[in-house]
């Protein structure tokens, strides 16, 4: 050791920092709320236990990506408030299903209902759930042994707490 490293251990060891016990640091609580992420995997795998052909729509059409990458996107048809899955299996009287997953206190963006009022006026159910919960009922309603008609799907939907419907609706 040369002289400079020892005096350096002198000066420290006879500091008050040294003196001091360590302070210890507080743990970060985990949440228990689970996350978005999480959320759509169960979501997913009931889905498909159910036998259904889903899929995530990965799209970034410039919400996190760089300037230059966006425009890659969007000129290869990415579009803006795509939703999160795409449930190719129709409910009554409707050509599919775009779902959003969003967790409890989650927001649609402006982007996300314009997309989906437009394929809504296409024939699409479109909506949005808030929680696990929520899209597991949502999921028995449109998909379960109970299923009814188009009405009473968009009913049952309606009454459901954190499951919004988005777009035009009984035309």
């Amino acid at each position: 050791m040369t002289n400079g490293v020892k005096k350096a251990m002198e000066k420290f060891y006879a500091s008050k920092k040294a003196q001091e016990l360590p302070k210890i640091k507080k743990k970060k609580s985990k949440s228990t709320e689970l996350t978005e992420e999480q959320i759509q995997n169960r979501v997913v795998t009931a889905m498909r236990k159910l036998g259904l052909f889903v899929f995530h729509t990965p799209l970034n059409a410039g919400g996190r990506a760089d300037a230059i990458q966006a425009s890659r996107y969007k000129r290869m048809g990415a579009l803006r408030g795509t939703p999160d899955l795409v449930v190719l299996n129709a409910p009554v009287e409707h050509k599919g299903v775009f779902w959003e997953i969003k967790k409890p206190k989650g927001r649609i963006s402006p982007e996300q209902v314009d997309f989906m009022e437009k394929a809504s006026a296409l024939g699409w159910l479109c909506i949005c759930c808030k929680g696990l919960q929520p899209n597991l009922d949502a999921l028995e309603i449109i998909y379960g042994k109970q299923a009814g008609t188009r009405e009473e799907i968009i009913e049952s939907l309606r009454k459901t707490e954190g499951v919004h419907i988005v777009g035009q609706l009984l035309q």
